[in-house]
């Protein structure tokens, strides 16, 4: 089970997805005009968001998570996924940035698959007018977490 703690830091970051240069925001429970026509664009319902970095919330080194990343990036390209690159924070930024990827793709247990493969507590995601939702991560499934 995941610390209620814990998730109230993951309601409360700041998640940040970059499409042609620029910075968009994913807010939790609400639609982005970009995000939503990018996913319009490409006839797909749904996106996530996921990071490879620091497990479980445990802080890895930066030559740790380098190579989670080249890993998570060879499954990705392996599946012929749409992506782009983003990263996970607090709202002032003190712990840093966490890469991570806005995934374009409608397969949940896909996606949930691949955040559970690099023993990630959570993953967002945005449904096209909806916005994004923050699902838990179980040994097996995932819970959606309350917004407020």
């Amino acid at each position: 089970m995941i610390d209620a703690d814990l998730i109230k830091v993951y309601l409360a970051a700041k998640y940040i997805v970059v499409i042609k240069e620029q910075e968009h925001r994913l807010q939790l429970g609400a639609p982005s005009t970009e995000i939503d026509t990018l996913l319009a664009n490409e006839n797909i319902d749904d996106a996530y968001f996921i990071t490879p970095e620091n497990p479980f919330s445990l802080q890895l080194n930066d030559e740790e998570n380098k190579l989670r990343h080249i890993r998570f990036l060879i499954t990705l390209d392996a599946d012929d996924n749409i992506y782009f690159t983003g990263y996970g924070t607090d709202e002032h930024e003190k712990w840093g940035r966490e890469r991570s990827y806005l995934i374009l793709n409608a397969d949940k247990k896909a996606m949930h698959q691949r955040a559970a493969s690099f023993d990630q507590n959570g993953l967002l995601k945005y449904s096209l007018g909806l916005g994004a939702e923050l699902l838990l991560m179980k040994s097996t499934s995932y819970d959606s977490a309350p917004l407020y």
